[in-house]
């Protein structure tokens, strides 16, 4: 396994698999993804590889092609609303392109895929690339509405502050109104339990700690911290969701 770079990539050759058939160039085949990354703004990306073929030619130069190609894509990495976006495929023995999305989201090169909100698999040797390529299209136009809809959200929740013995009354409030409501989008009660124990844990991430301002924004983060592990296409309207409750009592 290696960890090239895109220039390496692009000097490579497309890889010839078994039977005799040829894919697409590397950078046909990333082109896609990356021109859908460009628009995001902040993004760092990394690659790894395995050979499939290398020799040397007279002249001294490498004839390299690679049968596994990994894109790993970390958007606004700094950001409250990072996510990652991996993009791997094998073309030897096998064949299998795998999308994959979320914000501790990993993989191997034997396509094992770890921690994803969202994923899929399609099969190159079929051609579904277009699938593969529409399928992270949507994916990462949700994350481009998610970002713009978190930011006016982060900076209207870090502007309050929540005092300490008003957490217990806050979370009451909250629990007592999510399970009037009972609809589609509304956060669950074991949802906001976690996040209320959370909350009340200063060794946990966003728990409230003593001379230190604690703000909605770490209470929404004490909710959301649950919304992480659900399958992305509601994890949108569900933050929404937290934000909404969260803001009715603070």
């Amino acid at each position: 396994m290696c960890n090239p770079t895109f220039e390496e990539i692009q000097a490579s050759k497309a890889y010839k698999g078994t039977g005799g058939a040829t894919f697409p160039h590397p950078v046909e085949i990333l082109s896609p993804i990356l021109e859908k990354l460009d628009t995001l703004g902040e993004v760092r990306k990394e690659y790894k590889a395995i050979l499939g073929s290398a020799n040397i030619n007279p002249d001294g130069s490498e004839n390299i092609a690679y049968s596994h190609l990994m894109l790993k894509a970390t958007i606004h990495e700094n950001a409250e609303y990072r996510n990652k976006l991996i993009f791997v495929y094998r073309i030897d023995k096998q064949h299998e392109t795998s999308v994959a999305f979320g914000p501790e989201v990993s993989a191997c090169m034997n396509m094992c895929i770890f921690n994803a909100t969202m994923k899929d698999t399609y099969d190159p040797f079929k051609y579904e690339w277009k699938r593969a390529y529409d399928f992270a299209d949507n994916i990462l136009d949700q994350q481009a509405r998610w970002q713009k809809e978190c930011q006016g959200r982060i900076d209207d929740l870090k502007s309050v502050v929540i005092q300490p013995d008003d957490i217990y009354e806050l979370f009451g409030k909250m629990i007592h109104e999510t399970q009037v409501r009972k609809n589609g989008i509304a956060l669950d009660l074991n949802l906001l339990m976690a996040a209320y124990r959370r909350a009340k844990t200063p060794d946990m991430m966003w728990g409230m700690q003593e001379e230190v301002d604690w703000t909605a924004w770490d209470c929404y983060n004490c909710l959301t911290q649950g919304i992480g592990s659900m399958a992305l296409h509601t994890q949108p309207d569900k933050s929404l969701a937290a934000y909404n409750l969260l803001t009715e009592f603070v």
